[in-house]
């Protein structure tokens, strides 16, 4: 793969991840007084439980993404070292 189709891929992958929203969501900060720790701690878990899923997903997302990169990546560079390799056997034009 040349330099410039990695700086786009890499250039990719940053502006999607700039732009994904982020891992953990804010726990709401409107807890009163009145709640008891039971029920305090069954929220958070809640929102701990959401949020390991969604990272989870995510992690899929992404190992699904760097297969695909690494495949088109390998394609590239088996492509240009035929390329290279012609030239400089003599059998290229």
């Amino acid at each position: 793969m040349n330099r410039k189709s990695q700086d786009a891929a890499v250039g990719a992958l940053v502006r999607m991840l700039k732009k994904s929203p982020p891992l953990r969501q804010d726990i709401p900060k409107a807890v009163t007084v009145e709640h008891d720790a039971s029920s305090i701690i069954t929220s958070s878990r809640l929102v701990a439980s959401m949020t390991t899923a969604d990272a989870l997903e995510e992690l899929r997302s992404y190992k699904e993404m760097k297969n695909l990169l690494l495949s088109e990546g390998g394609k590239s560079c088996i492509s240009a070292n035929l390329t290279s390799g012609a030239k400089h056997s003599g059998k290229g034009t």
